[in-house]
């Protein structure tokens, strides 16, 4: 059997590509762990300045800012989270761009009235790697496939929001 030759050009682009997909995983870790550990000025730290959010295929925020402002006021100040990314697969579009395809499973829960959103689904986000050699989110598309409400001790314990076919989703 033979085995294929890498020049040493080929290999050390290689490990290139590989060190910059493994810091996109280290950087979606950080956005998950500081989001639900609710350190807002490290969370903001993982977008650039002129990140652009998008929620089932509508531009919702345009800013870093207000993205950070929005999470740590409104959305998230009386929930608990819990987000979890898997089947991360990360594409680098050139040296200093980034693609991903990330499934999502959330939990946010109210320990005032025990009511709890669950769902899952899909972010399609783009990064950036900026000039201080860090990479940082600057697209975050996030398209639920089923979000579902259940209110614990409630006569309506569940409810279905949302419901999404896999066929409408971007491919990578």
């Amino acid at each position: 059997m033979e085995y294929p030759v890498m020049t040493i050009e080929e290999l050390s682009k290689g490990l290139w590509e590989e060190q910059q997909k493994r810091a996109i995983e280290d950087l979606m870790s950080d956005y998950w762990w500081y989001m639900d550990s609710r350190q807002w000025d490290k969370w903001a730290e993982v977008f650039t300045e002129d990140l652009e959010v998008w929620f089932d295929d509508m531009l919702t925020i345009e800013g870093r800012d207000e993205f950070v402002e929005l999470n740590s006021t409104v959305w998230l100040s009386k929930l608990y989270s819990a987000h979890q990314g898997h089947q991360i697969k990360i594409v680098l579009t050139s040296p200093t761009t980034a693609h991903a395809r990330i499934m999502l499973n959330d939990t946010l829960t109210n320990t005032e009235t025990m009511g709890i959103l669950s769902g899952f689904g899909y972010y399609f986000d783009d990064y950036r790697l900026c000039d201080d050699g860090k990479w940082r989110i600057c697209v975050i598309r996030l398209g639920y496939l089923v979000k579902g409400k259940f209110n614990i001790g409630s006569e309506d314990e569940t409810e279905l929001h949302e419901e999404v076919e896999m066929d409408d989703l971007p491919l990578l």
